[in-house]
């Protein structure tokens, strides 16, 4: 059923909280962190690293298992929302430029674009979205902000389900029925505001609108592919940071769910991503 399609990730999702949760109650990555953050001499760098490995594994499921390395490091605090941001932002400039994405992928073969096309035209956004995180890692996140607990495992059995956020299982669930029930209907969707003759304007909400409401990297890429295709290459910039930022803040997007509530963030998420977003717009702006 069109219904049930994706719900493999609810169970994936709870898989990885469970293997998180023995991994981290037992202290096994802390040695790991103490050797790099004793070369490195810097915990931010190692935030860096951390995120920047598991943000670009050529898997489903980036967000959860860096969300999993990343609560290693972070404190029970107000200063974990800056772990959820870096978090989000590190698993998605890979839709930038992965030629393992349908972002990437379905441009360059409806667009007939070769990957060094592609990515001299979307490099800066790749650029401003890589230098937002990078910011975030060293400029916001101080030092003292970064906690390699001392956990020692002791041998006492411990319940996997101990801190297990089930909140979580559950939103990604109800967001993926949720979505697929408007993906169903999503050909109405666009054909209605495409039934809207304009120009350019209109395209850039309809990129805007259709990839917040689906919140689908493939569906984001194929509405965006045509309207470029529609209104001219030149364009790609401008309708793709467009697409792009509607696929960021979609309330259907299950990796902004797993992150808000991961880390337990609040509505200052969305404004910190809608601020985003419009920096990425103005960049797609200025580069047509």
């Amino acid at each position: 059923m069109e219904l049930l399609e994706g719900i493999w990730f609810v169970p994936f999702v709870a898989g990885i909280m469970v293997l998180t949760n023995l991994v981290n109650s037992r202290g096994y990555l802390i040695p790991i962190y103490n050797f790099l953050q004793s070369k490195i001499k810097s915990k931010r760098l190692l935030i860096a690293l951390i995120s920047g490995v598991s943000g670009v594994l050529p898997i489903p499921g980036r967000t959860i298992i860096s969300a999993g390395a990343l609560d290693t490091l972070a404190p029970n605090d107000g200063r974990r929302k800056n772990y959820g941001v870096i978090n989000y932002l590190s698993t998605h400039h890979y839709y930038l430029w992965s030629p393992l994405e349908a972002t990437v992928l379905i441009p360059l073969s409806v667009l007939g674009l070769s990957y060094f096309e592609f990515i001299s035209m979307i490099a800066p956004l790749l650029v401003t979205l890589i230098g937002i995180t990078l910011y975030y890692i060293f400029f916001v996140l101080k030092e003292d902000d970064v906690v390699i607990k001392d956990v020692k495992y002791t041998g006492e059995r411990v319940s996997p389900f101990k801190n297990f956020k089930w909140d979580v299982v559950l939103l990604v669930a109800a967001v993926i029925l949720v979505g697929n029930a408007i993906k169903m209907n999503s050909d109405t969707i666009v054909d209605f505001l495409m039934s809207f003759n304009s120009g350019i304007f209109l395209a850039g909400v309809i990129s805007f609108v259709t990839s917040f409401i689906l919140g689908s990297s493939s569906k984001f890429a194929g509405i965006t592919t045509l309207l470029v295709s529609m209104f001219g290459i030149n364009y790609l910039p401008l309708l793709f940071s467009l697409g792009y930022a509607g696929y960021l803040i979609s309330p259907t997007h299950k990796c902004l769910i797993i992150t808000k509530r991961y880390f337990n963030l609040d509505m200052s998420l969305y404004r910190i991503l809608l601020i985003i977003s419009t920096a990425l717009v103005t960049v797609g702006y200025l580069s047509v």
